[in-house]
């Protein structure tokens, strides 16, 4: 368990067994890095689920150079698959980045139904 953190939920498990706890350290620190007082207000009830919308809205696995200045290491591709497959982005009820959002960046990683309920809700505005 991450215990700088103190995360604990099934996301983050996932995660550390499937790249490593290091790993998953280092997303917790980039989005902590973002935090502006709007997307870091409420996390919701998967810290991790969190981190994860907030890497994804400032770019800090998909840019290169904001990888490294992350020490993030699992590679752009492999990470998009897994927030795909284990993310559970969907039901995400904390705060997102919300320019982030409105851009929709999030889309992507919604499933791909007919079902337009399907989209991050948004519990803090």
């Amino acid at each position: 368990m991450c215990k700088e953190f103190e995360v604990k939920s099934p996301t983050y498990k996932k995660f550390c067994e499937d790249f490593s706890v290091e790993e998953a350290n280092a997303i917790m620190v980039a989005a902590l890095s973002h935090g502006n007082g709007i997307n870091d207000t409420k996390y919701g009830s998967d810290k991790f689920r969190w981190a994860l919308t907030i890497v994804l809205g400032y770019r800090c696995v998909e840019k290169e150079v904001c990888r490294e200045h992350h020490g993030i290491t699992v590679p752009w591709d492999e990470f998009k698959k897994w927030v795909k497959a284990h993310g559970d982005l969907v039901n995400h009820d904390g705060d997102v980045d919300y320019l982030a959002m409105a851009a929709g960046v999030y889309n992507e990683y919604m499933p791909k139904e007919d079902d337009h309920e399907n989209t991050i809700q948004i519990h803090t505005l």
